[in-house]
């Protein structure tokens, strides 16, 4: 099996954010994989909600030196809009240069070439981990489970094969998700100087709020942005709102209390914190960046990663967010990758394990 051939056959996989039992066969996939190839490595499993699996070369469990560690989470977004697809989102077809199909680029052609270089350095004698994650699409959830696994081991550094097109980057903005909820009073439709209209309440405060806020810029990261994502509200149309809901997504430079964000909302609005991820800001002239077979640009990856809750319990790690596939086919329809990019990154990330 080539590693265009695993990556066609974990694309064909359904592993959808939240859906266990998909990407649990995601990682039972990988584990079968190495296991035909190499007997002796070592895998340390979780397969309950939010599954993890570390998989450790022999020589990694010496601990005698660090080793290098690439994540990969298993989960992808969900397949919109099929009937925009001009193929099967699951095939994991080949079409010419390229392979098609839901989470071919975001991330599994990137696991498949981890898990190569991982079979690599085990017949090298090479430490070397690799570790599979759960739930990131939907704001990294998993990775907190899985990383108690890898704290047991001394690491040099961690990959992240996410698509970059094979360029080296090594910082990304955090994120802060939350939820506004406003309360009002029902009344009926014909008559709302009776009741208090939730939803003017709400999004009243968020225009004001959004317009209050100061977004700051990092040297590095850029400038903060801030996206009302979503709102919801009310029960009919000819009923006052007694209820409304916004979710905001706060993409940011520093790593704040989340709640320091949130002066000068009215006593009406009540906030929840669903998410609070550290920005990634690995230094470019790192150690370990600098060392690695590729071209390191200065510009962060527009897109948060599992290396925001890696930094927060690895600190002082190096992380780079390092891939193959083009950033812009991530989530897209017809997602695909170039099999050159694919099988390149095998040499590149068994050259990295040496």
């Amino acid at each position: 099996m080539s590693v265009v051939d695993l990556a066609s056959a974990l694309v064909k996989i359904s592993s959808v954010s939240g859906d266990d039992c998909g990407m649990n066969r995601v990682q039972d996939a990988v584990i079968n994989f190495v296991s035909a190839q190499d007997s002796a490595v070592v895998v340390d499993r979780y397969r309950g909600s939010r599954p993890w699996t570390l998989l450790s070369t022999p020589a990694a469990l010496k601990k005698s030196e660090p080793a290098v560690v690439f994540a990969c989470h298993t989960d992808t977004v969900p397949i919109t809009s099929p009937d925009l697809w001009t193929t099967d989102p699951l095939g994991g077809a080949i079409d010419g240069d390229r392979l098609l199909g839901r989470g071919s680029v975001d991330m599994k052609g990137g696991l498949a070439a981890a898990v190569f270089a991982l079979v690599a350095a085990t017949k090298r004698g090479t430490p070397a981990h690799l570790l599979l994650t759960a739930d990131e699409e939907i704001g990294s959830r998993g990775a907190a489970n899985a990383v108690e696994a890898v704290k047991k081991f001394p690491v040099k550094g961690i990959v992240i094969p996410e698509a970059t097109n094979l360029d080296v980057h090594s910082c990304h903005r955090g994120a802060t998700w939350y939820t506004f909820n406003a309360a009002g009073k029902a009344a009926h439709g014909s008559t709302p100087h009776l009741g208090s209209n939730a939803i003017e309440t709400l999004t009243e405060a968020l225009i004001r709020w959004k317009s209050s806020q100061p977004l700051e810029m990092d040297r590095r990261l850029g400038t903060e942005s801030l996206n009302i994502g979503t709102i919801r509200g009310g029960n009919a149309t000819n009923i006052v709102p007694d209820w409304a809901a916004a979710t905001i997504d706060f993409r940011t430079v520093t790593q704040h209390a989340p709640m320091e964000r949130l002066s000068g909302l009215p006593d009406l609005i009540d906030v929840g914190v669903d998410l609070d991820l550290a920005p990634l800001t690995t230094p470019q002239d790192n150690e370990f960046v600098t060392a690695l077979p590729a071209q390191s640009v200065a510009e962060p990856v527009p897109y948060f990663t599992d290396g925001s809750v890696l930094t927060t319990a690895l600190p002082g790690i190096p992380i780079v967010v390092w891939g193959p596939g083009e950033p812009h086919q991530m989530h897209s329809v017809d997602e695909s990758i170039e099999l050159d990019q694919l099988e390149h990154a095998v040499d590149l990330f068994s050259e990295v394990l040496v």
